[in-house]
């Protein structure tokens, strides 16, 4: 059989090509009528038919693909390592990458994937999250080890974690949690925020330099003034994220509109910065604005998203340089050092565009302070604006993929910095070790 399917090969597929690398071409034996194939369980992509390959990104189990060639694995890659290959044939699939044969099953079916994260209709986040209310909360196994009394692991009030259905063990009411069984009133729910930026291109009205009118949840209203001076008493309170102009500076007040001033401590302000050296006409690009707390999206010159953020705190700041997009990852766990007792450990974090090592652009669902410094390094968004940014930042995740590696020298750049840096470095990558190697051990 040509390499594709006996049937007719799928969309994209080469007859005849040549394998990488001069590897041998396998004949691929799938059935007649085989219009994709199908992945038995969530795989890491390889950009080379070798599992001593750097992985490309993660495909989740069920997902159709399109293919384009067999090819036997590297023979000299054997013997150098004393033992037979892990994979007898790896198969070249679409849109690129490669994936042990093993781990694909013949589908009548036409390619067909699922977007990820899911997304119900309605919600703003995929999944519901809860918050551990109580230090050393039991975690469970099982509903027998409920009624036993068997402790799977103990969870502090760090972890913040994902659930899914209650379950009645004795009448008394347990979530099921991607950390076991948990008793439902040592849980507290999360509900997102729904805050989101600026999509410019539906707002052409909007002209910079702009504010948003900023205090945290439960805070006092910002008084407005008629005159830079609070000796008057206010003529009004501004409304949390209310958007206004930003004019004059005096006597730390800031001119909001005709006969308005408010503190200049209440205010974030957008503006617009000239790029990056090197950065196209063309390219994607992202300024984050560590003062204000703004992020704004470029394509060259042009802005098109600008939100609201919240960087690093002041233990742990995000560091100001010059970076640029290395993957993207539909949710991800992320967590604190483990040798610290309780560190924090957060579930499924949604939307996430990582910079640099432990650093990401992610979606937060655990608070609603976007606008002041509050993370522990990454730059918090709300949902929202997640989403929206991890679909505009280049490359696209392919449907039925959770992530994707982005090489290095071709991602969106992301500049972190403040008034005292406002071009600061770009940062060395070579400082990382390649953590996404996969381990041919």
């Amino acid at each position: 059989m040509t390499p594709g399917n006996s049937g007719g090969p799928p969309t994209g597929a080469t007859i005849g090509a040549e394998p990488p690398d001069g590897r041998t071409l396998i004949a691929d034996d799938f059935p007649a009528g085989t219009h994709s194939l199908k992945v038995r369980e969530v795989a890491h992509v390889f950009g080379a038919p070798s599992d001593r390959a750097r992985y490309i990104g993660k495909i989740m189990g069920g997902t159709r693909v399109a293919w384009r060639r067999v090819v036997a694995p590297d023979v000299d890659e054997s013997r150098s390592s004393h033992r037979p290959p892990r994979c007898a044939a790896w198969v070249e699939i679409l849109p690129n990458g490669w994936l042990c044969k093993t781990l694909l099953v013949p589908s009548p079916e036409e390619p067909k994937g699922v977007r990820q994260p899911v997304v119900k209709v309605g919600q703003p986040t995929p999944d519901d999250y809860f918050k551990v209310m109580v230090d050393d909360t039991k975690a469970f196994k099982s509903e027998d080890d409920v009624r036993a009394d068997v402790v799977d692991k103990l969870v502090s009030t760090k972890v913040m974690l994902v659930g899914t259905s209650v379950v009645h063990v004795d009448d008394t009411p347990y979530l099921k949690t991607d950390h076991g069984l948990i008793e439902a009133a040592s849980l507290a729910k999360f509900w997102p925020s729904d805050f989101e930026g600026i999509v410019l291109a539906a707002h052409p009205a909007v002209a910079f330099p702009f504010a948003w009118v900023f205090f945290e949840r439960g805070a006092r209203k910002a008084p407005v003034y008629a005159v830079p001076d609070s000796s008057g008493g206010p003529v009004r309170a501004a409304s949390r994220r209310e958007i206004v102009s930003f004019g004059e500076e005096q006597n730390g007040f800031v001119h909001i509109g005709d006969g308005e001033w408010v503190e200049r401590k209440y205010v974030r302000v957008a503006r617009l910065t000239a790029p990056p050296p090197g950065v196209t006409e063309s390219a994607q690009w992202i300024d984050v604005d560590r003062d204000e707390q703004v992020l704004v999206a470029y394509q060259g010159t042009k802005p098109v998203f600008v939100t609201l953020v919240s960087t690093g705190g002041r233990k742990d700041p995000t560091p100001l340089a010059t970076y640029q997009v290395r993957a993207k990852a539909a949710t991800t766990p992320m967590d604190g050092d483990p040798s610290i007792p309780n560190h924090y450990e957060v579930s499924a974090v949604p939307w996430a565009v990582r910079f640099a090592k432990g650093f990401f652009i992610h979606g937060a669902y655990w608070h609603d302070g976007f606008g002041g410094a509050r993370s522990h390094g990454c730059v918090n968004v709300s949902p929202k604006d997640a989403a929206f940014l991890f679909d505009w930042i280049a490359p696209p995740v392919p449907d039925g993929w959770s992530e994707v590696e982005v090489p290095l020298g071709s991602g969106a750049v992301v500049r972190i910095r403040d008034r005292e840096h406002p071009t600061p470095p770009l940062f060395d990558y070579s400082r990382e070790e390649p953590w996404n190697v996969a381990l041919a051990q």
